[in-house]
């Protein structure tokens, strides 16, 4: 028998932790003297000690421990609580790799500087928000601060109950200062019975904004005209940390000009979620274009790039002076966004919006909200097709130029011919794109 000081040097295990284990019936002395209270312990008893420490090394509580030894766990639960803990140092592990890369990354940017980085970036969560918004192409950043000032002009007329700073959302994939998909979205605290009016009969909406597991967010304390160097710091974080941009980008508008006359004075948050992430990213919640929810893909969700592209085709075809949107203004709102999935295959092929346009019917029509032709109608239905053969779940523009194709409308097959492309063509480039994972 060992009196516990003696086995405490032995185990190289502390006094009082031997006694604490005691009281909390963890591991028990062989024998306590009844007249002295002396703990005494054997030899035999140190695979048990063994094996409490190893369990504790894991990371498990003294209370599950306990239970684990006393035979009151079975396999199963044991390899459940070990697996569980497992996914917790993975996670920690990751952290730390991160929190690592942002060290080297500060210390470059010292570097290179020779001075403290000018922006901070900050990871965090946001909350989902209920908001009054309204969303269209701004066609250049004058229409976009236009947009903005008759939003808050028509607050002031019909006051509400604000429960959060206004807030900036850009649907759009990349910078852009011509046809800018933007979104002005203000916070409310409940959901409001009419809508407020804007001109041509636009009115703004209740819907609300998806909470955000991962955001990089930068502060900028100054004029709009500065808002360059956040995205630019933010781009370059996103770039550093190989995180993909999900989008759409917000900008909140902590302190802005209802707050105060001095432009320096203004300080606004920038927003950028992020994640993994390889193909289009479904749309945020929002439903198809006025005048297309009957076209049959209202139950699946519109990629950024499907839905303005749908608006691109509205502008084309308000442009060209037509009562109705066409197969055609849907394949000018394709090629009007040169990044998307269809605007590359068209560019592949020598298909540009220029030309194009030249080939389309001009009208006298004086619409501002055209109405959507049975034809373009058919075009999303034969998108959703689609979908649902390639087993994807949103509608992206590549199932819109596969639509288009299958729809076989003449006037944009015309176009079409006169590069030489014809449908099948069109479908094998689609595919290909798709088997090579891009999105």
């Amino acid at each position: 028998m060992l009196k516990i000081g003696d086995f405490s040097r032995l185990a190289q295990v502390p006094i009082k932790t031997l006694r604490f284990y005691d009281e909390l019936g963890l591991f028990r002395p062989a024998e306590v003297d009844r007249f002295t209270g002396y703990r005494y312990y054997t030899l035999d008893q140190l695979p048990r000690l063994n094996r409490i420490l190893a369990l504790k090394d894991l990371g498990l509580a003294l209370e599950q421990i306990t239970t684990m030894m006393n035979g009151e766990m079975s396999a199963e639960e044991m390899r459940g609580r070990l697996e569980a803990k497992r996914r917790e140092a993975q996670q920690e592990i990751e952290e730390a790799q991160a929190r690592l890369m942002r060290l080297d990354i500060r210390l470059r940017q010292i570097d290179m500087e020779n001075q403290m980085p000018t922006y901070e970036i900050v990871t965090k969560k946001v909350d989902s928000q209920r908001v009054l918004s309204i969303r269209q192409i701004a066609p250049t950043m004058t229409e976009r601060d236009r947009l903005i000032e008759e939003v808050r002009a028509a607050l002031r007329r019909q006051p509400i109950s604000v429960s959060a700073p206004p807030i900036l959302l850009y649907h759009h994939a990349g910078y852009r200062d011509v046809d800018l998909d933007i979104e002005v979205a203000i916070p409310v605290e409940t959901a409001r019975p009419d809508a407020i009016l804007l001109s041509n009969g636009r009115q703004m909406s209740i819907r609300m904004i998806p909470a955000l597991d991962r955001v990089i967010t930068c502060l900028l304390h100054g004029r709009y005209e500065q808002l360059g160097g956040v995205y630019a710091a933010l781009n370059t974080f996103l770039n550093a940390h190989r995180l993909h941009y999900l989008g759409p980008a917000r900008e909140v508008i902590l302190r802005g000009a209802d707050d105060t006359a001095d432009p320096a004075e203004y300080l606004t948050e920038v927003q950028y979620p992020v994640g993994d992430f390889a193909k289009e990213m479904a749309v945020d919640g929002l439903a198809l274009p006025a005048r297309w929810d009957d076209a049959g893909s209202d139950q699946l969700p519109l990629s950024r790039r499907a839905r303005t592209a749908l608006e691109f085709a509205k502008l084309e075809a308000v442009a060209m002076r037509q009562a109705e949107i066409s197969p055609t203004h849907l394949l000018l709102g394709l090629l009007r966004d040169g990044d998307g999935f269809a605007g590359r295959v068209l560019s592949e092929f020598g298909i540009g919006i220029e030309h194009s346009r030249l080939l389309c019917t001009r009208g006298e029509s004086q619409q501002s909200d055209p109405l959507v032709s049975a034809a373009a109608r058919q075009v999303v239905v034969f998108a959703s097709a689609e979908v649902h053969a390639l087993g994807h779940d949103y509608v992206g523009t590549e199932h819109m130029l596969l639509g288009l194709a299958e729809q076989r409308n003449t006037a944009v097959m015309h176009m079409l011919g006169a590069n030489g492309l014809s449908v099948d063509q069109i479908r094998m480039a689609v595919m290909n794109r798709l088997n090579r994972g891009e999105d």
